[in-house]
């Protein structure tokens, strides 16, 4: 996971670098070409850079040689640099989440002069960060908050929209399995958008278009009673990590507590990453789901079994 995302967070690099000398790394957002890394959406490739940083921060923390722990610095500079050229406001917001939750994670783990090198660290990055960032980044995330919303908003909240009447004509079990797409087509909205200039010059239909968030795409298609078992499966796969990091703690195994933490914390930004893609079929959510099982069943083989009286 680490050097796959890496490879494309340094091809995108070189390619900004290079003037988009293009190795078939960008991506379409809207009116714009941005970096996805090999990717087919830019906000995909931004979430994917997040999910591989926890680990990284894993292999910063624990690792015992220091040749390691430069190369996770340099890597985890290399991708953050990757995630503000690939432009997306949602990564970004995902970067805070996953901060804070590191945070949480490590600060309680670490002897009080560590800690203050710790919290040295991550002020020094992200200042820099700061300094950095192309002020085309900053002014995109800015338009969150804009009372005028940008197409791109304007058209997810259209799709908040439509979900919420599809929920409405069929609560319980939906239109079916990827039926978001039919629905939305039927609407107002959608009829509106493929009005638009940037259909007419692309020639792309924009009746059928993605929630661009798995939730709203699981209601419509599936109804409460699909997304009531989603939100299930991803509450046992967090339960699941959180008993496998409590038994790894117990038996003294404290690299593996701190590895099950950071794929715990990965596998949350991609769940929270869901509530801005249509993003149930990536193999990073199901390679976690299986590692969450996998994980509690590995530390409960380490556990001892009391001896019966």
């Amino acid at each position: 996971i680490i050097w796959s995302v890496s490879i494309g967070s340094l091809y995108s690099v070189i390619d900004y670098l290079f003037g988009h000398s293009n190795f078939g790394l960008l991506a379409r957002a809207g009116d714009t070409l941005r970096e996805a890394g090999g990717a087919e959406d830019p906000n995909e490739f931004a979430s994917m850079i997040v999910f591989s940083l926890p680990l990284l921060t894993y292999w910063l923390l624990m690792s015992k040689k220091i040749m390691m722990k430069y190369i996770s610095l340099i890597l985890i500079l290399l991708n953050l640099t990757a995630l503000i050229l690939s432009g997306s406001r949602g990564g970004g917001f995902l970067l805070l989440i996953v901060i804070m939750l590191l945070l949480i994670e490590n600060t309680k783990k670490f002897k009080a002069r560590n800690l203050g090198a710790l919290i040295s660290v991550l002020a020094i990055i992200l200042i820099v960060g700061i300094a950095s960032t192309p002020n085309t980044y900053i002014e995109r995330l800015q338009t969150v908050t804009d009372t005028n919303p940008d197409r791109s908003m304007s058209q997810r909240m259209s799709y908040i929209s439509a979900g919420w009447d599809a929920f409405k004509e069929k609560p319980v079990f939906g239109f079916g399995p990827g039926a978001f797409r039919d629905f939305y087509a039927t609407t107002s909205l959608a009829r509106l958008l493929e009005k638009t200039k940037r259909w007419k010059e692309t020639g792309e239909s924009g009746l059928r278009q993605a929630a661009h968030n798995s939730y709203i795409e699981i209601v419509a298609g599936q109804g409460l009673t699909g997304l009531l078992i989603f939100l299930l499966v991803i509450f046992v796969a967090i339960r699941n990590f959180g008993k496998a990091i409590k038994l790894f703690e117990k038996n003294g195994d404290e690299a593996s507590a701190r590895m099950v933490g950071a794929y715990r914390i990965s596998f949350i930004s991609m769940t929270s990453a869901m509530l801005m893609l249509t993003f149930y079929f990536n193999r990073y959510f199901w390679i976690s789901l299986a590692l969450s099982q996998l994980a509690l069943i590995y530390s409960r083989r380490l556990t001892p079994t009391p001896a019966l009286s």
